[in-house]
């Protein structure tokens, strides 16, 4: 897995390319507490070049999302793969994160709240 921090200062877009998965999730966590602690209006999580998630990788974004609402912040989804919309209905958790179909949308969506 590789992450890319674009976006702006307030609302950090993360985009990932490869998996989500239990050999990145280590990785993938501190990148995620590192822009939570900087108390971001929003992380936006650009997931149009990812290769998959599994149940580890959701796990790893579940916690991800706790993170950011300890800070005053939250976790939307953009771009998700059908692959990863299976996976969380698998695992029951299609209503766990914001999910949106573009990165703009999810600026949009954050620019307004």
């Amino acid at each position: 897995m590789k992450a890319y921090v674009g976006g702006n200062r307030d609302l950090p877009v993360v985009s990932v390319a490869g998996a989500i998965d239990r050999t990145s999730s280590n990785e993938f966590g501190r990148l995620f507490r590192r822009l939570a602690r900087r108390r971001v209006k929003g992380i936006i999580l650009d997931l149009a070049a990812t290769r998959g998630v599994d149940t580890p990788g959701v796990a790893t974004l579940l916690l991800a999302r706790r993170d950011a609402r300890r800070f005053g912040s939250d976790l939307h989804l953009a771009a998700a793969p059908e692959s990863f919309l299976k996976v969380l209905a698998l695992t029951r958790l299609p209503g766990a994160f914001r999910l949106h179909p573009t990165v703009d949308n999810a600026q949009q969506a954050l620019a307004g709240a």
